[in-house]
């Protein structure tokens, strides 16, 4: 592909008129500004706001994103604005106009989205819960039980699979001269078995240490209702989160037109922050700010035509020296030299 011929330029221009100025450079898409090398004049340090315009450019970018998720949708012709000469000054200052009502949007699709993940994750949190108490579905007191009136209550499980005799006969190795207690299996399998063991009151921290000696594990969320109502309140929350996530992505299918507003919003932050970026570059003094780049020949006089005419502002050009000059491929950004 055929190289540009690029031309040399300065440009001096009202201090006034730089928001404006770096606005139109960075939208024709033609100019590759430089450092002004002169450090008698002043500089702008645009850091800060060039953060902040990250930060909401970033906001812009995850909007987008939810958008072409839950909508279905995919770059449209706003999207050949990010080279910036597809649109007029004239229409990117109309657009603009609306920016304030575009972020907000924005903000509330990367509100719905976010609430969206919050309410996925309780869900998963919920159907672990329920696996967890799916093996106690048939015990019809709270795992939290501890005792009654007359008994001391043992829930736990042991790792492998048990039976009543199995335990049983564990409890009698352990303390051979322990007797008035009671197994119960609740739920038993190949890794775990789900008992609950009763003994007098009198004997309770007794048979709790030998419990503990043969491997029996309390659980680690004991709930005070019965597992099996536990199970059927995790289920109706979840059907309650499943419900507020179809309204979220309701709400946000409901502000899918305004995908290529949102698109150019997100263009928009990056003309600003190349135009901060451009602004750093520049000189100034009290009155005036300076320029030095390079333009495509073939656009210069049409470029310092409307810079003259538009602002107040000079600009000169020149034939480019040295070796030190960017390369413009024909249909491409400009790139180091």
């Amino acid at each position: 592909m055929a190289k540009i011929k690029l031309m040399r330029f300065e440009l001096l221009a009202c201090l006034e008129d730089r928001k404006k100025l770096t606005e139109f450079l960075q939208i024709t898409g033609k100019a590759h500004i430089e450092k002004v090398q002169n450090e008698e004049l002043d500089r702008f340090d645009t850091d800060n706001a060039v953060t902040k315009l990250e930060l909401e450019r970033k906001m812009v970018s995850e909007a987008i994103s939810v958008l072409e998720l839950y909508c279905n949708l995919k770059k449209s012709f706003i999207a050949s604005f990010s080279d910036y000469t597809q649109i007029k000054y004239s229409e990117f200052k109309e657009i603009i106009s609306d920016a304030r009502t575009i972020k907000s949007n924005c903000l509330k699709i990367c509100n719905y989205s976010e609430r969206i993940s919050e309410n996925e994750y309780d869900i998963l949190r919920y159907k672990a819960l329920i696996e967890y108490y799916r093996p106690w579905e048939n015990l019809n007191i709270p795992l939290s039980t501890k005792q009654t009136a007359s008994t001391s209550v043992f829930i736990g499980t042991f790792k492998d699979l048990q039976t009543k005799d199995s335990i049983k006969s564990m409890i009698a190795l352990a303390k051979p001269d322990f007797e008035g207690f009671e197994v119960e299996i609740i739920n038993s399998s190949d890794i775990q078995t789900c008992a609950v063991i009763l003994c007098y009151n009198k004997d309770g921290q007794a048979l709790e240490a030998v419990l503990k000696e043969i491997g029996f594990t309390a659980p680690d969320n004991p709930a005070n209702k019965p597992p099996k109502k536990v199970i059927e309140d995790l289920e109706h929350l979840i059907e309650k989160k499943s419900s507020q996530i179809d309204e979220l992505k309701n709400r946000i299918v409901q502000l899918g037109d305004q995908y290529e507003k949102i698109r150019f919003l997100f263009d928009y932050y990056n003309i600003q922050i190349e135009r901060l970026n451009a602004l750093s570059l520049a000189g100034a003094t009290q009155s005036t700010i300076y320029f030095e780049g390079y333009i495509p020949e073939r656009d210069s006089e049409d470029i310092k035509f409307t810079i003259e005419k538009d602002f107040t502002a000079q600009m000169e050009l020149y034939e480019p020296e040295g070796d030190d000059v960017p390369v413009l491929i024909e249909s491409s950004a400009f790139s180091g030299g």
